[in-house]
């Protein structure tokens, strides 16, 4: 599998889609997948990513199975 290179805005537009959607689309977990194995995130965007993930697992935001265009 290729590495996927992350345009610098992409992280941030992926956080707000989630946010505002509260939903956590295919897309969206391979976008994060892609930021945390490329190791190139700040302090910051790893706090977004727990942010994220703490919200699953409160139920404030749905994982999708399927495909979704936002």
């Amino acid at each position: 599998m290729r590495p996927m290179n992350l345009l610098p805005t992409a992280l941030s537009e992926q956080f707000f889609g989630v946010i505002k959607s509260r939903c956590l689309t295919k897309i969206d977990r391979y976008v994060l997948m892609a930021a945390l194995v490329g190791n190139h995130l700040t302090a910051g965007e790893r706090d977004a990513i727990d942010l994220l993930l703490q919200r699953v697992i409160q139920g404030e935001i749905y994982i999708l199975d399927e495909f979704v265009l936002k």
